[in-house]
């Protein structure tokens, strides 16, 4: 985020000329300390929340997809063989692919119970090219995904837990640079216009390619502008 970037260059900014500025200013000492430790711990949240891993995820997506080849290969073989001996009380279980991988998980696990069950109802599937490891693989498979089916949900509401804390965190950064550091930055620089210069170089949220700015962040570059001007 363009955010944290420009949070952690004003920290760099602020903690190099950290003793002079608190000469001019001594509240600066605990608040340059304060404002590290926040921009510390917003940069560690947005690295986390980044490249976390996802277990769960990966793991329902290979019990998935082991547990569909599987069990459709057990159906052609139950269907190979309700059709040539024509037994009607025998659950129909001529699914395809995408009936088995695009509904609801719990949609998938019943059908592909079905035809696990199914095809160990039948004493000559063996004839129909189905061995026993056949089906212990296809159970294994639907054990392991029927444990993690819902993991992911889980997973996704923690994520979303923690770009909640990171935005407000980094909002809190924000009002302490708006509300306190900025006007204060001022007040010690009076002397220095190269340091203060230096510090609104830093304070830049930097435009990304060619997108347009949302409406928060063209008022905030308006805000910063107008300021500039009214000195």
């Amino acid at each position: 985020m363009r955010q944290i970037q420009m949070l952690q260059k004003v920290t760099r900014v602020l903690t190099q000329e950290k003793k002079w500025i608190s000469k001019n200013v001594p509240a600066f000492t605990e608040l340059i300390e304060d404002f590290e430790i926040s921009v510390k711990q917003v940069s560690d949240l947005s690295m986390k929340v980044d490249s976390e891993y996802r277990p769960a995820t990966y793991l329902k997506s290979g019990s998935k997809a082991g547990l569909v080849n599987s069990v459709l290969k057990l159906s052609k073989a139950a269907t190979a063989y309700n059709q040539r001996r024509k037994q009607e009380e025998l659950a129909k279980v001529d699914f395809t692919r995408s009936q088995l991988t695009r509904p609801k998980p719990e949609v998938v696990a019943e059908r592909c119970k079905l035809i696990i069950d199914t095809a160990k109802s039948i004493g000559s599937i063996k004839q129909y090219g189905i061995k026993p490891e056949d089906i212990r693989t296809a159970e294994k498979y639907y054990d392991v995904f029927l444990k993690n089916m819902h993991a992911p949900k889980v997973e996704k509401n923690s994520r979303k837990n923690q770009r909640t804390e990171l935005n407000k965190l980094i909002h809190e950064c924000m009002l302490s640079l708006e509300k306190q550091i900025d006007g204060l930055v001022e007040i010690a620089c009076e002397d220095n216009p190269l340091f203060l210069t230096k510090y609104r170089s830093a304070r830049k949220v930097l435009k990304v390619g060619m997108g347009r700015l949302s409406l928060k962040e063209e008022s905030y570059h308006k805000s910063r502008t107008k300021k500039k001007k009214l000195k």
